[in-house]
């Protein structure tokens, strides 16, 4: 039977949340090893380590690794010392266990809701309803339209995302080119991912 199998490997990961491609490849003596230590982890044979695959396991509210991982940085007392003092890989073990803290807090919270639902009272916890937003359709501002003028209805519902303006602009089959010009820039932001390397 082993005459049939192939010497290697290789295997594409996309990583559709960051955006990525990992690929990986295999000797046949190394998938069998990483099968081994899947199957001795899956098994219990070895015990659970945190990584960025946590959040979507069925086991993640019970896993010894992630209440493990509650402890995080002392702030406080005789251990404490200042968040900028730490080291840049302490920062970011930080950050993925405060981001498991935030996910049990979530899942307490749907638990609650659920309890409050059901008619608990639950002595600090409540329910705040908050309606949605209202909304009117565009096409009821017609007489608005016709008694204001349109300049001064579109400039009171403010502006629009460029490709907004494009799609409307390639719909009216204007013969007026589209004004790029008075594209505004608007201040862009950054956002730190962090996951275990």
């Amino acid at each position: 039977m082993d005459d049939h199998f192939t010497d290697g490997w290789t295997v594409h990961v996309l990583h559709c949340d960051l955006q990525e491609v990992e690929t990986l490849r295999f000797t046949r003596d190394e998938a069998k090893r990483c099968l081994r230590t899947a199957l001795a982890h899956a098994r219990g044979a070895e015990p659970p380590s945190i990584n960025e695959y946590c959040g979507s396991c069925t086991q993640r509210f019970t896993c010894r690794a992630r209440r493990e991982a509650l402890g995080l940085i002392p702030l406080e007392g005789s251990g404490a010392f200042p968040l900028e003092s730490c080291p840049s890989a302490q920062l970011r073990e930080f950050i993925l266990r405060a981001g498991i803290v935030e996910e049990f807090a979530a899942k307490a919270r749907e638990i609650l809701k659920t309890r409050c639902l059901a008619g608990a009272k639950i002595p600090g916890v409540w329910l705040a309803a908050r309606r949605g937003p209202r909304r009117l359709p565009a096409d009821q501002l017609t007489p608005l339209v016709e008694a204001l003028g349109p300049a001064k209805v579109l400039s009171t519902l403010g502006t629009v995302s460029e490709a907004r303006a494009r799609d409307l602009w390639i719909g009216s089959r204007t013969e007026a080119p589209f004004p790029a010009e008075a594209v505004e820039e608007m201040p862009g932001t950054a956002r730190v991912h962090v996951r275990h390397p």
